[in-house]
């Protein structure tokens, strides 16, 4: 495999990794190579993809979002993909987008009924996007399921396709994602009329009050609402069903007992990230033989120091009477490193919180809407702006100059208003502690890239050291090794 590697020299964890699956491919249907930030993962799944190919054999490389996608698809250049229907958008083809927007309004229009001037034109112009351009979303498609090709696909698209039926191997970058996205989409919705409980429920008190008032009743449906509430493996959630009715919603903690979306019992599967571990796996629904493989960081530790400085308790309750020393800690660090780019690693909610205090235009905030074209733009700045993430804690490559430095206002503990996270914190603790081990990890690792980068990384949360010392025994060596007077 080391053969097919794509650059010059390869890193001493990538060679490690190609050497140790080579050894051992023809032995193990499932490996987990827990990689450390900046083991240059990205490498060690394009020389797998291109050894597969040249015996014959097709692999499919799957990652958690659009962003670690379209690194890969930058870094090399041969690959194909697919995105999402809508993804495709006609203003990229020089099109106007004023009565269709992407590929998806496309593929309805054509379809659409009547003769009236705007139907007429709709029509019309899906009609010559077609014959102009192509239907590019199926064509993308086709070439992802060619065995011939090199193909990368988030995961939700390799899901939802079953992509993961068409390879010899599928390999998962930010593997710990998977969990998270089987979870998603393996969550069921129970209704008043099957499962007869009020249909205007307000809380899950109310609904634990009725199903507590009604647990010897033979009636059929709330026998059956008993036994699904009660299993200890689902969590559940009220949610709006229409406008005047609730519906439950059953989210999985394991989906070791649900049908697998990821193994089809002849292809082989690797799961690569720095944060995925025999609990992970535990909780995926898998069979076959499993290698677990560990390697060393190939960045030595000075050069990516994390620096807990303990300034105040970012806790909810707390949050009001910590923020000004929060914001001024923010802009001291960010005045230290004034001719430098840096990113903060905040939650939407605390973006919104901050937002008010950080007014200089140095700092550049996002939304939803915005965060891929206001990220972009701040990858290719000169200028040293700090960039304020998101839902960024993985999948972003800040090397060198992109950023060289990064604040971590709060300890990223899940959050309990996800039913799932509560339950998981009141059944096992100890996995709550290392789902937030995983988030802290990986934003550790957005900067300080590569054998010669340094970058630094500053918590501020107060909670540090009840943290650190509650989950050390669950850390890796290169997490720990990097940590600051610990």
């Amino acid at each position: 495999m080391i053969n097919f590697f794509p650059y010059d020299k390869p890193r001493k964890c990538q060679s490690d990794a190609l050497g140790a699956l080579a050894s051992d491919w023809n032995s193990y249907d499932i490996f987990v190579l827990r990689i450390p930030v900046g083991g240059g993962k990205s490498a060690i799944a394009y020389s797998i993809a291109e050894y597969l190919k040249s015996v014959g054999q097709s692999a499919l490389i799957s990652v958690p979002n659009n962003i670690l996608r379209t690194q890969y698809l930058n870094e090399f250049k041969d690959m194909n993909s697919v995105k999402g229907a809508e993804d495709y958008r006609l203003s990229d083809y020089g099109y106007p987008t004023d009565l269709l927007k992407n590929i998806k309004d496309v593929i309805s229009a054509v379809k659409l009924k009547g003769n009236s001037k705007h139907t007429k034109a709709k029509r019309g112009l899906a009609y010559k996007f077609l014959n102009d351009i192509g239907n590019v979303y199926v064509n993308d498609l086709r070439a992802v399921k060619n065995k011939d090709s090199v193909s990368v696909v988030n995961n939700y698209s390799n899901m939802a396709h079953k992509l993961y039926k068409n390879h010899d191997c599928v390999i998962f970058d930010e593997a710990h994602q998977i969990l998270p996205t089987l979870q998603d989409l393996s969550v069921k919705k129970l209704t008043a009329k099957e499962y007869g409980f009020p249909k205007n429920l307000k809380s899950i008190d109310q609904l634990y009050e009725f199903m507590d008032a009604n647990r010897d009743s033979e009636d059929p449906k709330i026998v059956k609402l008993v036994a699904a509430i009660d299993d200890p493996n689902w969590s559940v959630s009220i949610e709006a069903d229409g406008l005047f009715e609730k519906a439950l919603y059953l989210k999985p903690i394991s989906v070791k007992d649900e049908p697998t979306l990821v193994w089809n019992n002849s292809n082989k599967l690797v799961f690569m990230s720095a944060t995925i571990g025999e609990a992970d796996i535990n909780r995926l629904n898998l069979g076959g033989r499993i290698r677990f493989l560990d390697f060393r960081s190939p960045i030595p530790a000075v050069n990516r120091p994390i620096i807990p400085m303990n300034i105040a308790d970012m806790s909810r309750a707390s949050i009001n009477e910590s923020l000004d020393s929060i914001v001024d800690t923010i802009k001291s660090l960010c005045d230290n490193y004034a001719n430098d780019k840096g990113f903060i690693h905040v939650s939407y909610e605390l973006a919104l919180t901050l937002k008010p205090y950080l007014t200089d235009s140095r700092f550049v905030f996002m939304d939803k809407e915005t965060k891929k074209e206001k990220f972009e733009n701040f990858l290719t700045s000169d200028e040293p702006l700090v960039f304020v993430g998101s839902g960024m804690s993985e999948g972003i490559d800040l090397k060198y100059d992109k950023a060289r430095f990064q604040i971590i206002p709060k300890i990223p503990y899940p959050s309990l208003a996800d039913s799932r996270n509560k339950l998981i914190l009141t059944n096992d603790p100890e996995y709550y502690s290392w789902q937030t081990a995983k988030e802290l990890i990986q934003m550790t690792g957005r900067v300080c890239r590569a054998e010669d980068d340094k970058g630094t990384t500053y918590v501020l949360d107060k909670q540090w050291n009840r943290w650190y010392t509650g989950c050390m025994s669950m850390l890796p060596m290169f997490f720990k090794e990097g940590v600051v007077n610990a």
